[in-house]
């Protein structure tokens, strides 16, 4: 009887499990929705802006370890703004009071990413202004190689409005009034500048202090001053490597006769 009872629930149990249906864990759908601005102070296209802090929060846990170091922030600032990231919230704060009656634009680019699936924020910049308007002024064109004539991208585009654009500086000490990369077809456009005439050039970064350092990047500049009152705008900038002379070091050198010197160089 003892054995009996124990076989049979031996077969109820067997049937039990082989008649139990495996169901796999489902994390729910895929997360494909990138990040979005949902509170911001001063708000999108905001005019009239006072202040030295501008906070943003988004829709949902994000990750932005690298924006503290690859904000745009233009018109260029004097001091490079301070960045603070919180799990869902970002602070902008600017050293001084920020310029009167200007259009400032702020790009995250690809700085900001959810935690989950690490979807980027919009491309789109952010723009409000201190005035009492959204400045409108556009300029567009694309950069190439010099050799090859084909299109570049991720290319950093530099212009300086006229005030600053006849500095023999430039561009190696002083930053641009504006800036923007390239698109994958190697175009770019300059959208909410301010009206006037701007002198360009382009530059492979390397270290985006947006400088140049002619030992390690490419460049490429326009002569002419761009106007962006200019209904047709065809401006092509074209890179190329600046070859650096070479310098040579004097191992010994012997006087080998009135007037004359013989120099010798390592080998």
């Amino acid at each position: 009887m003892y054995w009996m009872c124990r076989i049979t629930l031996y077969i109820f149990l067997l049937l039990l499990t082989s008649c139990a249906q495996k169901i796999p864990i489902d994390g729910g759908p895929k997360d494909t929705e990138a990040p979005f601005i949902s509170i911001s102070t001063p708000s999108s296209l905001e005019t009239n802006f006072i202040g030295t802090e501008l906070n943003f929060e988004f829709n949902e846990f994000i990750e932005a370890t690298t924006l503290p170091s690859k904000l745009i922030f233009t018109p260029s600032l004097e001091e490079k703004p301070k960045v603070i990231v919180g799990s869902k919230k970002i602070k902008i704060v600017v050293e001084n009071q920020l310029e009167e009656n200007t259009t400032y634009i702020i790009n995250f680019s690809d700085n900001i990413k959810d935690i989950t699936e690490r979807n980027v924020i919009s491309p789109d910049p952010f723009v409000f202004s201190t005035g009492d308007h959204i400045d409108s002024a556009k300029l567009s064109g694309s950069v190439v190689n010099a050799l090859t004539l084909e299109p570049i991208e991720k290319i950093w585009v530099l212009a300086y409005k006229e005030s600053i654009a006849k500095r023999d500086s430039l561009p190696w000490k002083v930053k641009p009034t504006y800036l923007i990369q390239t698109s994958s077809s190697g175009n770019f456009t300059f959208k909410n500048m301010s009206a006037g005439k701007y002198l360009l050039y382009a530059l492979q970064e390397e270290d985006q202090n947006f400088t140049y350092n002619e030992k390690v990047e490419l460049i490429a500049f326009d002569t002419l001053l761009q106007n962006t009152n200019d209904t047709l705008q065809n401006i092509t900038l074209k890179l190329f490597s600046e070859e650096l002379p070479t310098l040579w070091s004097v191992k010994d050198k012997q006087n080998t006769g009135y007037g004359k010197v013989s120099l010798f160089f390592p080998d």
